[in-house]
Parts: structure tokens; C-alpha cells; sequence
């Protein structure tokens, strides 16, 4: 019976034991490498993934399932840092452009390619034709290599990058593509008859979000279109079927790194391919070894060519959030300029109203849906930026930025203006007055006249009641005077 009672209590101190490790484990450290992802939004489907943009990170998270991890507190994880990708994993080369068998003229020739993983590089090469033309030693995501004074000709081109030692040493290659360089190819796109104006080239944004792509369509060919496609990562992600010279496709860019182009009638005109940038929002830091998930109110990083843009930069802000641009402003007392950097953060928002902060020099605002305000926000005498609230309910106020340059019309040139009409009007009563000076003159005595017609017939009452008053006294004097004298 003592060993029945011992074995089950064996048992029993057995099976809490191995209940705590399995709760334990849950908890554990992961490593990343640059470029890697942590997938959180197969956790939470409303959490961003995490990628990692250093050498190496590294997180405490909670493993759900297989391959399924949530963010959790540095505090939870005292265990060792593990991979979660296969350390053998390769980085990938993807060639941008030229396109598959693009045809262009002869000259300096521009080469785009991305790698992922670009820590793990040592250094990638081009080859045209199997002959290295250029390389370089420090990779990053987005490459551009440039070949000039290339002569008319058919060429195949690739890009071959080593790997550090650390990650095996082995050369990897891209897949090849032909060009094709013609005497007078592109000579008709000499003005591009796409333009991209906006985000610029390489431009690099923060969090995902929702951006504007800006293009131009030249007047040439404006009415040959009936349909323009913006291509992200080579892909057709939406179109628009109303064309004008000015035009603008949204849409949401994930975190990554990417490729965008506008294309019209289905590739017959098709403009030059950018270079996107969109990074995480950076997780705050926990002391020894970061944390996933949190992160303060989220700053969007606008552009020069966004914020300056004639339909200006659209954003829908949550309390906190911020827009964040620069502008290019004057250097007292030289003839330089230099680039200061400015915020619009949303403090309050209502239904039908939000109040706004515009620092450097700091100044708030409320805005009404449908209101426009112009700010002199440098204290310049101009009004340097506009901001119109398009939307607002209880969470949310979605706002349009644009750095103009007007004039502020001061009380000075309001009075001027006042004074100058006055001198005009009283010009003009003057020259009536010299035409019809005799007419004038004359008709100006009846009015006075007839006005002062009513005074004239009291006085003349009352010198008269005088002059009988007096005549009267006389009278009765005089009979007085007989009267004392028959008595004498």
C-alpha cells in the first residue's frame, strides 16, 4: 500500500512538473537576420509584422503553434536565442531594369537590381555578355549600377553576388535578360509621354500606409489613352479610366522594399520604374534585446515632392499621429537655404472638428470639415502651408498638407486700398462738380432755401407779435399821457 501511495504521488509530482516545462517553453527568445520577418499578424490579424532592419534582432515572443509566435515581455524569455529560418537560408537577386528585352538607344545605361538578405553579401557584380562591368562591396537592397557610352547592340546581362564566409561562401546568380540598344530607340520618348512625378526615386517612407502615386500624361498622346495601370513589384494593382494630363493612383504599400510604374492602353506607353521604400515602425526599445509589438503614435514621413505637389499630401490621422516634412527655407542674412523640418499632429478630434499642432514654431488650430487655414509657419511674412480638413469623426481626421508660398495681405495694404478708392470717389465728385458748376451752384441754393424755409416763417411770426407788442405799448402810453394832462 506505501508503495502504491509513493508511485502515485512519483506520478502526480511528475505530471505538475512536466505541465510547468510545456507552460514554460511557450516563452522563448527568437533571432532574425536582416531582412527577416516575424509574422505577427498570424497571431493578431490586426498586428504588422516585425522585419528586421539590423545586422541581427532579437525577440521574446510566445509560441502559439508551429511557425506562430506573439510578441511578449523581454521578462517572459531567459532562454537562449534560436533561429527560426534555416541559417543555410540563401539571400535572392531579383533584376528591376532594364526590362526583358526593353529596347533603348545607345548610351549610359542604368542596371537596378534588389537582393534580400544583403548582410549576408559580400559583394555582387554585374556581367554583360559574361564580362564583369561593375560590382560592389557593400549590397544593399535596392542596387543601381550604371555602364556608359554603351554602343548599339544586343546584350544579356546578370548579377552574380558572393556570400560572406560566414554564410557559406557560395556565388549566387540571377536569372539573365537580353537588351536591345538601337540607333533612334526611344527617340519619340526623348520627353517621356508618362512622367512620374511622385514619391521620388528611392523615396523612403515609415509604417505601412496609403500612398499617392502622381504621373503626367503629355498632351501628344492625351487623347490616345483611355486607361493608365500603376504596377507594384511588376504587378497591376489598380487602374484609373478617366485620363488627364494631371493624374493620381492611391494605394496601400506594404512594408518592404518595391518597384512602381504607370502604364497606359495596356503597355503601348509606359513610364520610367522607381525605386520604394517603406520601413517597420521601429519597436521601442527594451533594454537587453527588443520586444515586439507596442510602439508609440504612429509619424508618417512625407516627401518634398508629396507635400509641394499641387493636390498636396492626404493622411488619415488617429490622435497623436503626425505628419512629418520638410521645407526648404531661407538662411537670414545669406544666400544659402537650408532644409527645416516641420510636424502637423493631430491633438483632438471630434465629430465635425479637429485641433492641430504645427511645430517647429509651435501653433494650434481648429478646423471645421470642408475648412481650409493658410499658417506662416516660419514667421516670414508668407503663408507657408495649407491644411484642409476633409473628414473628422471620433477616431479618426483625415487632413490634405501643402507647402504653398502667398503673400499675407496686412492691415497697411487694406487701408492703402481703402484710401486710394476714397480719392477716386472724391475725384470723380469733383469733376461732376467743375462740369455742372452753374447747375450745380444754383440748385444748391433752392435746397438751402427750401431747408431753411420753415426757420424764416417763424421768425417773421415772431418779429411780427414784437412789432405789434410794441405798437400796442405806444398806443396805450400816448392815451395816458392825454389823460393825465385833461386832468391838469
Amino acid at each position: 500500500m506505501i508503495k502504491n501511495r509513493k508511485l502515485a504521488l512519483s506520478m502526480f509530482v511528475a505530471l505538475i512538473a512536466g505541465l510547468f516545462v510545456v507552460s514554460a517553453t511557450g516563452f522563448t527568445n527568437i533571432c532574425l537576420r536582416d531582412g527577416e520577418t516575424a509574422y505577427f499578424s498570424q497571431c493578431n490579424p490586426d498586428m504588422e509584422d516585425y522585419v528586421c532592419a539590423e545586422t541581427s534582432c532579437q525577440l521574446c515572443v510566445n509560441e502559439i503553434s508551429s511557425n506562430t509566435y506573439c510578441p511578449a515581455s523581454p521578462q517572459s524569455c531567459n532562454n537562449a536565442c534560436i533561429y527560426i529560418y534555416d541559417a543555410d537560408q540563401n539571400s535572392t537577386i531579383a533584376l528591376v531594369s532594364p526590362e526583358s528585352d526593353d529596347k533603348m538607344a545607345p548610351g549610359d545605361i542604368k542596371f537596378t537590381f534588389q537582393v534580400s538578405l544583403p548582410n549576408t553579401l559580400d559583394r555582387c557584380d554585374l556581367y554583360i555578355n559574361d564580362v564583369r562591368k561593375r560590382y560592389t562591396t557593400s549590397p544593399k537592397t535596392t542596387n543601381e549600377f550604371t555602364v556608359r557610352s554603351m554602343d548599339a547592340g544586343t546584350y544579356e546581362w546578370r548579377v552574380e553576388c558572393k556570400e560572406t564566409v560566414s554564410y557559406g561562401g557560395d556565388t549566387l546568380s540571377s536569372s539573365s535578360r537580353m537588351l536591345y540598344l538601337e540607333e533612334g530607340a526611344g527617340d519619340e520618348n526623348a520627353t517621356p509621354n508618362i512622367l512620374l512625378t511622385s514619391p521620388a526615386d528611392a523615396a523612403v517612407f515609415t509604417g505601412a500606409q496609403a500612398l499617392s502615386f502622381n504621373f503626367n500624361v503629355a498632351s501628344a498622346i492625351l487623347s490616345k489613352i483611355n486607361e493608365c495601370s500603376l504596377y507594384l513589384d511588376s504587378s497591376a494593382v489598380s487602374s484609373i479610366s478617366e485620363v488627364i494630363a494631371a493624374n493620381q493612383i492611391s494605394y496601400n504599400v506594404g512594408v518592404g522594399s518595391h518597384t512602381w510604374k504607370v502604364s497606359c492602353n495596356n503597355g503601348s506607353y509606359t513610364s520610367e520604374t522607381r525605386g520604394l521604400t517603406i520601413n517597420p515602425v521601429p519597436a521601442p526599445s527594451s533594454g537587453g534585446g527588443g520586444g515586439g509589438g507596442g510602439g508609440g503614435p504612429r509619424i508618417y514621413s512625407v516627401s518634398k515632392t508629396q507635400i509641394e505637389s499641387e493636390a498636396g499630401y492626404t493622411q488619415s490621422l488617429k490622435k497623436g499621429e503626425k505628419i512629418s516634412f520638410t521645407m526648404v527655407v531661407a538662411v537670414n542674412n545669406t544666400n544659402t537655404t537650408k532644409n527645416e523640418p516641420h510636424t502637423i499632429t493631430a491633438k483632438e478630434i471630434n465629430n465635425g472638428s479637429a485641433k492641430i499642432s504645427i511645430q517647429s514654431t509651435p501653433i494650434d488650430a481648429v478646423l471645421l470639415i470642408d475648412e481650409e487655414k493658410k499658417f506662416d509657419i516660419n514667421e516670414d511674412g508668407t503663408y507657408d502651408l495649407s491644411v484642409k480638413l476633409n473628414s473628422a469623426d471620433k477616431t479618426r481626421a483625415n487632413i490634405t498638407a501643402k507647402v504653398i508660398s502667398e503673400a499675407i495681405e496686412t492691415e497697411e495694404e487694406t487701408e492703402t486700398t481703402t484710401e486710394e478708392t476714397e480719392e477716386e470717389t472724391t475725384t470723380e465728385e469733383n469733376e461732376t462738380e467743375t462740369t455742372d458748376g452753374i447747375t450745380g451752384a444754383s440748385v444748391g441754393i433752392m435746397d438751402k432755401i427750401k431747408s431753411n424755409a420753415t426757420i424764416i416763417i417763424i421768425v417773421a411770426i415772431i418779429v411780427i407779435i414784437v412789432i405789434v407788442a410794441v405798437a400796442s405799448s405806444s398806443k396805450k402810453g400816448k392815451e395816458k399821457t392825454k389823460e393825465e394832462k385833461k386832468k391838469e
